[in-house]
């Protein structure tokens, strides 16, 4: 994913993060699906909160929210990678915001 359509996705997020939680919860994903056209039933949002919610919150996080749509586009693996070498940043002492050094 380029950053470009990250940054995207991530205002796309914020915006439906109307409580400011850092995650979409299902009425917040009923107003997203509702505002590109969808009109999901309950049993269909359902359905697609939890094939989304892959730690099973109940919410969607940022990362899931990526994920999402890079399945959406085709390109899972691409971003499981990205997320892992994430992972590895901030578990050698990296910050999950990509900021900051990791000593070797």
């Amino acid at each position: 994913l380029d950053e470009a359509f990250i940054q995207k996705c991530r205002e796309a997020f914020n915006t439906f993060d109307a409580d400011g939680s850092g995650t979409i919860d299902t009425q917040e994903m009923k107003l997203l699906l509702e505002a590109i056209g969808e009109a999901p039933t309950e049993e269909e949002l359902f359905r697609f909160m939890a094939d989304v919610d892959e730690d099973g919150t109940g919410e969607i996080e940022f990362a899931e929210f990526l994920r999402a749509f890079e399945k959406q586009r085709g390109g899972t693996q691409e971003v499981e990678d990205e997320m892992d070498t994430l992972d590895a940043f901030v578990a050698l002492g990296g910050n999950a915001d990509r900021s900051g050094h990791v000593d070797t």
